[in-house]
């Protein structure tokens, strides 16, 4: 069974999947490719939660390079889906 996440994780999550979306659809309308980018979204998450977040981003990046149709929201949406199913236990 999984576990319930906390409204404080899933304010988290939602936060940095915008950030992350809007980020990446920038990147893709400059024709940048968005790994290339200094990620201070990343720098900036709580110390523990990099390799958490990094695997959200790289999901993220995966999904926009298989479908560079997707909006931000979209992007958002998927991430912060594979942010909560992903998430370590405790969070």
């Amino acid at each position: 069974m999984a576990q319930n996440s906390s409204e404080s994780t899933r304010t988290l999550c939602r936060n940095l999947t915008i950030k992350m979306a809007a980020l990446i659809t920038k990147a893709q309308q400059e024709r940048v490719d968005p790994r290339t980018l200094d990620n201070k979204i990343l720098h900036d998450s709580p110390e523990g939660l990099d390799v958490w977040f990094a695997g959200v981003r790289d999901h993220m990046f995966h999904s926009a390079s298989d479908a560079p149709s997707l909006t931000a929201q979209e992007l958002a949406e998927l991430g912060y889906t594979n942010c909560i199913e992903r998430r370590p236990t405790g969070f």
